[in-house]
């Protein structure tokens, strides 16, 4: 049975949870997910000595090396070159280095570390489980495709209603039932029933449930209620068009890719088919009391995150940052080894386990101020359980052992274990009152800014409206007041009209007429651009020169403190790179053809949860750079590194 809220009741423990279908979103994993699938598993089907680089008893294998080099945005350069390869080999060893180095502190043992390490399995468990179990069982059939294709030829204009519980969906139905035929008057429709959203359904674009229902029906019939994301819908097919995307590609391309899509609807089915079988009369219990104080201190510390325009967890709102969590711990202090959910099998979540889960889990919550937050929570909750679920008949079936969980563990421990230790080196970092006076003495000319100006901005179409404005102005009025109600500038109604401080420079041509304007003048109108006029007030002049040292003072505090940090990594890593036994494969490297994206990618079945992690741009560092190019360099001389190349 699906659920879509969680009932909270009065008294303890009084409350069952039935846990509903896993929302992975594993119909939007697409190729994506399939090729790092095939990229992870490539390093267990090469021979067992095939390595890009061996530190310590660290390797980086070809998949590791492929998967970080093109997911991650320190690559400048996009081409595979062996100067690009070898530079960002160069990063990866640094972070091995670091990892190997927080090992032999300890850092392995911290509580942080650990569960963030869990909670890194227990996702590639079930991402494992689909691509090894799920994925190789599922068959697209040509009658499938062939009636897919028939369906894509045409798109559907459709009339939409929808409703927050099945009793007012069927409600709703009887009244449109109860209409004579699709021919009666919009008149005699609108007065008796809700008016509804137009919209335009193309095949493999939708909501698969929608669009199974809405390619059956007849022009003007009403659909049955579907239910989608805990609330309810109905749709009345109104026109059938051709589909507006027919002819941009082949026949050949359209099957090709209909037949992804319907592969990618089966691998949806067939996980929550199987998580349906997995969580069959399982049951959690959560007293009322306990849930309503940990929303609560989870709604004090979210305030003031971003505001966000969806209403589930797993496609809006922020990750929960450090401070968040430790705000969060020290509201529940006395409540963190209280039982939060208790499952039928007598095991049970202390609150502590749950504020874990959601500091390290994929889990999105709303701001505080949205009135659907303890809903998103909730299904937060649920999202916890079924993924642990998930992850546990996965390791029954012995797929913690795979290459692919092995893998995913060992590229994040290494990542993790690398930016604790230099959080760790960061935390040591002390900036002295005198080490920001002569970085102020020293570089007096980084702070010399020139003549600047703040001006009260108000923007029109015509001469004629902005002479009768200033007349108004000079009268007495507001220009400011008058900004709100009269300005083109977007946002102007509600955002001020000041410009901030500016340059003279960037004011263009309306720059002789400030250059000699004092402080309070209004200048204009100034004509800048074809049916744009502004007049100009001037609210602050700032002369040139260098800024008192306490101006400054923040700011020079925050560039001192980057640059002993990054003298701190450098001869930290200098004096790694000294100790280290380090090898290159430059015959694998070599042989790697790569491309680069650029940039961060994220998951879409794990909000917030990147591709892989980003590498630390060691080869800013200057000592252990020109250490590592002088060493990466093939060379028959003995060194820290040594190369070795197979014929």
């Amino acid at each position: 049975m699906r659920l879509n809220a969680i009932r909270l009741v009065e008294g303890d423990l009084k409350q069952i949870i039935r846990l509903p279908h896993i929302a992975l979103q594993m119909n939007r994993l697409g190729a994506l997910f399939l090729f790092l699938a095939a990229v992870l598993l490539t390093c267990s089907r090469q021979p067992s000595d095939d390595y890009v680089a061996k530190i310590g008893k660290r390797t980086i294998c070809p998949s590791e090396y492929r998967l970080r080099f093109e997911f991650t945005p320190h690559v400048e350069n996009a081409s595979s070159g062996g100067d690009n390869k070898i530079s960002f080999l160069a990063l990866l060893i640094g972070e091995k280095l670091l990892a190997e180095e927080a090992e032999r502190r300890g850092k392995a043992r911290d509580k942080k570390y650990s569960a963030q390490i869990r909670q890194m399995e227990k996702e590639a468990l079930v991402e494992a489980l689909f691509y090894e179990k799920i994925a190789p069982s599922v068959q697209v059939t040509q009658q499938e495709i062939d009636d897919a294709f028939a369906k894509s030829q045409t798109d559907l204009v459709l009339q939409l209603w929808n409703f927050k519980d099945e009793e007012k969906a069927k409600e709703f139905l009887g009244r449109a039932m109860a209409c004579d035929s699709i021919s009666q008057t919009n008149s005699r429709r609108s007065a008796s029933l809700t008016q509804p959203e137009s919209i335009k359904v193309a095949w493999g674009k939708s909501d698969p449930s929608l669009e199974e229902i809405a390619y059956d029906l007849q022009l003007g019939e009403f659909s049955e209620a579907i239910e989608a994301a805990g609330q309810y819908r109905i749709v009345r097919l109104l026109e059938k068009v051709p589909a507006a995307d027919a002819n941009e590609t082949t026949i050949e391309q359209r099957r090709a890719n209909i037949s992804d899509i319907l592969r990618a609807r089966k691998e949806s089915a067939a996980i929550e088919h199987m998580l349906d079988e997995i969580m069959r009369n399982k049951t959690m219990r959560v007293a009322h009391e306990i849930f309503d104080q940990v929303a609560t201190a989870l709604e004090t510390a979210l305030q003031g995150s971003e505001p966000t325009l969806h209403t589930l967890p797993d496609s809006s709102g922020s990750l929960l940052r450090e401070n968040q969590v430790q705000r969060i711990r020290k509201d529940l202090a006395e409540l963190m080894d209280k039982p939060f959910a208790r499952f039928d099998d007598g095991s049970f979540w202390t609150v502590g386990d749950f504020i874990e889960r959601l500091a390290v889990g994929p889990y999105r919550l709303p701001t505080a101020s949205a009135p659907y937050f303890r809903k998103a929570l909730r299904l937060t909750l649920k999202k916890a359980v079924e993924l642990e679920n998930l992850a546990a008949e996965a390791e029954r079936q012995g797929l913690k052992n795979s290459a692919y969980v092995r893998e995913q563990v060992q590229m994040w421990s290494d990542a993790l274990l690398a930016q604790s230790l230099l959080h760790k080196i960061a935390e040591t970092i002390e900036v002295s009152e005198s080490d920001l006076r002569d970085y102020y003495r020293t570089n007096t000319s980084k702070f010399w800014t020139p003549e600047m100006v703040n001006l009260c901005r108000l923007t029109l179409a015509t001469e004629s409206m902005a002479r009768s404005l200033l007349k108004r102005i000079e009268a007495g009025e507001s220009m400011e007041v008058l900004a709100r109600q009269y300005s083109l500038r977007a946002g102007s109604e509600t955002v001020s009209c000041e410009t901030g401080l500016i340059t003279l420079g960037s004011l263009g041509n309306a720059r002789p007429y400030i250059e000699n304007a004092g402080v309070g003048e209004v200048i204009g109108p100034v004509k800048i651009k074809a049916n744009s006029f502004v007049l100009l007030k001037v609210l602050e002049r700032r002369q040139p020169g260098t800024p008192p040292f306490e101006t400054v003072k923040e700011e020079i505090y925050r560039t001192v403190k980057i640059e002993k940090t990054s003298q701190a990594y450098d001869g930290t890593l200098t004096e790694l790179m000294g100790k280290a036994s380090i090898h290159i494969d430059h015959t694998v490297l070599d042989s790697m053809v790569l491309s680069s994206s650029g940039s961060v990618v994220y998951k879409g079945h794990f909000p917030g949860r990147m591709i892989a992690p980003v590498v630390y741009p060691f080869g800013q560092l200057r000592g252990f750079g020109e250490s590592m190019s002088r060493s990466t360099r093939r060379s028959t001389s003995k060194s820290t590194i040594t190369s070795k190349s197979r014929n």
